[in-house]
């Protein structure tokens, strides 16, 4: 069994938080974690550790929490092509999985400084999130002999920033379907939630076309998978739930949806990672947006404890967990 912190490159090229997850008391749940996902991973690319260990640590994270999931939701995980990154299989259904990740541009962190959370809602996060997936559908994965006549399911989450991980699915998903959706309550307190077509989003004079499910091309992606929890702090929850370590504390707090009827805000969230007043597993804070325009269809709930955004003679539904975190910050404390 390898050690994806036994090193492949100099120590001087090590980043900075592939060293704190190694050496930090605080991560040591993290790295048991990590450890046990990797010796059932299979590195079909070859330089998954190099990537690991320097420039692409976020990234890398991502895909192993992916692994995670799959593994936890009891598909069998299927890694003997290069590309797509993941082939997964439940009750004799194939699903290929791509995953990518918002990074940060030069150009783009410029255009945004200085903008409203409205305006980077409606224009910077779109933009934000095209980029990447438009550049995938170029890859043109459903060429692929092993992809053809299957799903094909986009994974992304983004890294843009320190506090890209924390804006809910909300700006992806009004990309995704071209629309965005506005609320009122009616004078006997009934939510009524209200849909608009968008055309385009705009940040500093860069404009791109809005529906990614609409794009030429894009009729090939059956769904685009999103989360904000594949990271390193979730590695630390599971192997800190998971594990025995007396001298460490961990306090989570954040917001989740509030899934009551009429609910319109989100709820807060904070606990200790012990007692926390649910299970927590891979899959909280995952959503998948379906494509009404897809050749090869994903079936509704593939992927379980999963909250899933889809459309149904032209309306936007979602359907939500009963726990669904969509931002959330863990404090960690070492005794001495």
């Amino acid at each position: 069994m390898s050690d994806p912190f036994a090193l492949v490159v100099p120590e001087d090229r090590a980043c900075e938080a592939f060293r704190t997850t190694r050496d930090n008391p605080g991560a040591a749940p993290a790295k048991a974690e990590i450890c046990r996902i990797f010796q059932t991973f299979h590195d079909a690319d070859g330089n998954f550790l190099e990537q690991l260990q320097t420039t692409a640590f976020d990234a890398r994270i991502f895909e192993l929490y992916l692994h995670a999931y799959f593994q936890e939701a009891g598909f069998r995980v299927l890694r003997e092509h290069d590309r797509p990154d993941f082939i997964v299989e439940h009750q004799g259904l194939q699903v290929c999985i791509e995953a990518t990740t918002v990074n940060p541009s030069g150009a783009l962190d410029q255009r945004a400084e200085g903008l409203s959370l409205k305006d980077r809602q409606g224009g910077e996060l779109p933009i934000r999130f095209g980029g990447p997936l438009y550049s995938k559908l170029k890859k043109r994965y459903w060429d692929l002999p092993h992809v053809k006549g299957r799903p094909l399911v986009l994974a992304v989450e983004a890294f843009f920033s320190e506090d890209a991980l924390h804006f809910s699915d909300s700006a992806l998903v009004n990309y995704l379907f071209g629309i965005t959706q506005t609320f009122h309550y009616t004078p006997d307190g009934q939510l009524v939630v209200q849909q608009h077509p968008v055309e385009s989003h705009e940040v500093g004079g860069k404009v791109i076309p809005s529906g990614f499910f609409s794009q030429p091309d894009s009729e090939h992606i059956s769904a685009v998978m999103f989360t904000n929890s594949g990271t390193q702090p979730k590695f630390n929850r599971m192997g800190f739930i998971r594990g025995n370590y007396p001298n460490i504390s961990m306090i989570r707090v954040g917001k989740y949806y509030d899934i009551t009827p009429n609910a319109s805000e989100p709820l807060d969230l904070k606990f200790d990672v012990k007692q926390a007043p649910y299970q927590e597993t891979y899959g909280n804070g995952l959503s998948i947006a379906l494509n009404p325009n897809a050749r090869v269809p994903l079936p509704r709930d593939f992927f379980p404890g999963a909250a899933q955004h889809y459309m149904d003679q032209g309306t936007l539904y979602t359907d939500t967990p009963e726990f669904h975190p969509f931002v959330s910050v863990t404090m960690v404390f070492v005794k001495e």
